[in-house]
């Protein structure tokens, strides 16, 4: 490798999106992320109910500090870090959620993998624990081959098996959560890692697609413009607030008649506005598997006396296909109702 082209730490601008009351989270992971000399850390204010910039204050300049006008959800906050983070003298950009706490070598392994790459088409993705069972099982090119035409984890050839399963298996299926260092098609945001100029290439992500999901287009964005992504191993983060774990613990598709209405209406636009527009192959199928979906959860929604459910189910949809995006006035983000 040409010495020239060697990434060091203090070529790499971090990127974080914070909102709600979460300094107790955010603080170590600014800590952490200083401690190994990174040169810059954008921290995009997203409607946090505290002093972001006092924060910053007892820190080091690196910490910059943007502060939104209200809450944009993190697609328009990590856009707007993105967009900012390039404007500095930095190469790669390291993209982290406000609760990833990066192990003290985690830099040093992104590092080593990327500039072992030696191409500024190269994407690493340090290793979440939680995560890994689910890269392993819906983010890999075999994955969305396979089920491109499913409707939220619906197809009407599964339904006999999903039958017997519910009847006859009590047992959830055991996902692997061994890390291998695979290339994955969808990625969170938190742990990528990669060189400035893709941004150039492919853009920010699309803002207006408010909350779940926007991460998960754009790395399907990255990928279908040619710069895989790999996961790292070696790199490891932990995530410190378990709101998924204590949200979700049971996953599947009822698990998000449990969850405030904004969430369920934004997760499923969104997912639907993705795969019909980007990943199904027969829009057809797509949409008759979603008429099977809507048939399963609103009778379990009126079953468990939640029939509003119908509502943001069928809101979701229609915006979704149509491609209505942006913040719905009738789910606004939190922090937001007053301006609605």
């Amino acid at each position: 490798m040409n010495a020239d082209n060697v990434i060091n730490p203090g070529q790499v601008t971090v990127v974080t999106v914070t909102y709600g009351d979460r300094r107790h989270l955010l603080e170590p992971v600014l800590r952490a992320t200083l401690a190994q000399e990174v040169g810059k850390i954008i921290v995009v204010n997203n409607g946090a109910s505290w002093n972001v910039d006092a924060l910053a204050s007892t820190l080091e300049s690196k910490v910059i500090v943007l502060n939104m006008d209200g809450n944009v959800g993190s697609a328009g906050g990590f856009s707007a870090g993105i967009a900012r983070a390039i404007e500095t003298d930095g190469e790669v950009i390291w993209l982290l959620d406000d609760d990833n706490l990066p192990n003290a070598d985690c830099l040093k392994e992104l590092l080593h993998a990327t500039n072992q790459s030696d191409s500024e088409y190269f994407i690493a993705l340090a290793a979440r624990p939680r995560m890994i069972a689910n890269l392993n099982a819906s983010a890999t090119q075999h994955f969305f081959e396979k089920k491109s035409n499913y409707f939220l984890g619906i197809h009407i050839i599964d339904i006999p098996r999903k039958i017997i399963k519910l009847l006859f298996s009590s047992d959830p299926k055991q996902l692997s959560a061994k890390c291998t260092d695979i290339n994955v098609w969808t990625a969170p945001y938190g742990g990528l890692f990669f060189h400035k100029s893709l941004v150039n290439t492919i853009g920010l992500p699309k803002a207006e697609l408010c909350l779940y999901v926007d991460d998960s287009e754009y790395t399907w964005r990255m990928v279908h413009h040619g710069y895989p992504i790999q996961l790292i191993c070696r790199a490891t983060i932990n995530d410190i607030d378990d709101w998924e774990e204590r949200s979700h613990g049971k996953f599947g598709m009822t698990a998000w008649l449990s969850v405030p209405s904004y969430r369920f209406y934004y997760f499923m636009r969104n997912q639907i506005w993705f795969t019909f527009h980007q990943v199904c192959k027969n829009k057809f199928l797509f949409l008759f598997n979603g008429l099977i979906f809507f048939i399963v959860l609103g009778s379990v929604s009126i079953f468990q006396g939640k029939p509003h459910a119908i509502t943001t189910m069928y809101n979701a949809a229609y915006d979704g296909i149509f491609s209505r995006l942006g913040e719905s006035y009738k789910y606004p983000l939190p922090g937001n109702m007053k301006n609605h």
